[in-house]
């Protein structure tokens, strides 16, 4: 029943959210769960105090998905979120897609955590001012491993490869990529994919991408497309933030070190993370 709620709630916030979208010359909407790229994402709900929030995660191994970190964490006050379900090849209310997941752990960088310290709080206007340690690590694991009947078992069937940029990125090197997420732009639930971004150096490893992104985008991977890759393409790096007053779409990087951490989660040598902080969400 938890989960069968999930999809009424979407159903309501759309009812209740009647808009008229305009059409969109950039971002292409998928709409079957069978679709290569929406087989390799999804939409990540969650509680927050009394409300829910959304985020766009993607596959990366049959039990871990990649996602940002404030996705996990009320940045008022630095508390996790509670009752994580992903929601995978999530397409719309009423297309045929796998069940939703409940998520109880995962794994968050310790800097960002740091940098986050007690919460930053926002001024009356709702804006915060988010420090560079915030965007620069923002960037968190979940594992996927929990079906509805509490049997761990790994439940993704596709995913993209773990990459990395290197110092030609911080000296220029631009990148041409692709962003899937669940935009807020668009009704609630439907997944968008825009093919022809660039992505390119901001300061240090945070990057910037001309990709449309809006809330909900948050946490999405940038991918560079690679036809030589078995799993058709590789992560360099997730959505954080818009900066409103610049228009400029902020890039948690991978480095070489995140990556090879990140590596070594999923490949069961979880108790070898260093860079990561192991969690665990309250669900009810």
């Amino acid at each position: 029943m938890k989960y069968l709620s999930l999809v009424i709630l979407i159903m309501c916030f759309q009812a209740a959210n009647a808009i008229v979208y305009p059409p969109d010359t950039d971002r292409i909407q998928i709409t079957s769960s069978d679709d290569k790229e929406a087989r390799k994402v999804g939409l990540v709900q969650y509680n927050q105090d009394q409300f829910y929030g959304y985020c766009t995660a993607t596959n990366i191994s049959d039990k871990y998905i990649l996602i940002a970190a404030h996705c996990l964490i009320n940045i008022n006050d630095a508390k996790l979120n509670k009752n994580l379900v992903y929601l995978p090849s999530f397409v719309g209310v009423g297309v045929p897609s796998p069940k939703p997941i409940r998520v109880r752990e995962g794994y968050i960088l310790k800097e960002f955590i740091t940098a986050l310290g007690n919460g930053i709080l926002g001024d009356k206007n709702n804006t915060r001012f988010l420090p560079y340690e915030y965007r620069l690590n923002d960037m968190a694991l979940l594992k996927i491993t929990i079906n509805e009947d509490g049997v761990e078992q790994g439940l993704l069937s596709d995913w993209y490869s773990i990459g990395h940029v290197t110092e030609e990125f911080v000296q220029g090197k631009v990148y041409d990529v692709s962003l899937s997420s669940y935009p807020a732009d668009k009704k609630l639930g439907t997944l968008w994919i825009e093919k022809n971004c660039k992505l390119s150096h901001q300061n240090d490893f945070i990057g910037k991408t001309s990709c449309d992104t809006f809330e909900r985008a948050s946490g999405a991977a940038l991918i560079q497309n690679d036809n030589g890759d078995p799993n058709g393409g590789v992560i360099l790096g997730v959505f954080t933030t818009e900066n409103f007053k610049t228009n400029i779409n902020s890039v948690a990087m991978l480095s070489s070190k995140i990556a090879n951490e990140i590596h070594q989660i999923i490949s069961g040598n979880e108790n070898k993370a260093r860079l990561f902080k192991k969690v665990v969400f309250e669900t009810d």
